[in-house]
């Protein structure tokens, strides 16, 4: 757009390449310009993502701990012990506000239900871990690409240790020009 390519199209380059420069030769001797422009360059890359076979999954109980809570004016009433509750838990809420006949009145019950979360193994097959490896695949194709910016040539995926690992290689279409001020 502005400056003087220092590439031909089909001409391979390397990080660092100047490709655009701002530095013109004219008739009236050298000038410098500010140099910007699009390069759009043929680039390969490889993703790879890890899933690994073991996960640890929570699992809530089947009770439940109900703190109360009664309000009225602003002030808040709690009816039950301030025991700090052990191990984790999963936590939601509800909220009641009185009304008689359509008015709103100042007194509020409101509930937090806790309910004990406990821990299991899990242990995925090949095909499910290959389902969770495919998804953050295509999430980080998603972050990296451009639509219609990508070709995938390859996607394989193997077991390694305790981990399945999924590698995919791709052909994109990428604009690789990166303006460095002169300094």
């Amino acid at each position: 757009r502005s400056g003087k390519p220092l590439v031909k199209v089909g001409e391979a380059v390397t990080a660092g390449t100047v490709l655009i420069t701002g530095c013109v030769e004219t008739d009236l001797g050298e000038k410098l310009y500010r140099a910007y422009g699009e390069v759009w360059a043929e680039t390969h890359r490889r993703i790879t993502v890890s899933v690994p076979l073991v996960q640890m999954e929570s699992i809530l109980s089947d009770s439940m701990v109900c703190r109360p809570t009664f309000s009225f004016l602003g002030w808040d009433f709690p009816l039950y012990s301030k025991t700090p509750l052990q191990g984790e838990m999963a936590h939601y809420s509800t909220a009641h506000t009185l009304t008689v006949d359509g008015t709103v009145l100042p007194l509020r019950l409101s509930c937090d239900y806790y309910v004990p979360l406990s821990s299991r193994r899990r242990v995925l097959t090949t095909e499910q871990a290959d389902d969770q490896a495919q998804t953050q695949l295509g999430q980080q194709e998603e972050a990296l690409f451009l639509p219609d910016s990508y070709e995938r040539l390859t996607c394989t995926g193997r077991v390694q240790g305790d981990m399945y690992v999924l590698t995919a290689t791709y052909r994109c279409r990428e604009n690789i020009a990166v303006e460095v001020p002169l300094g």
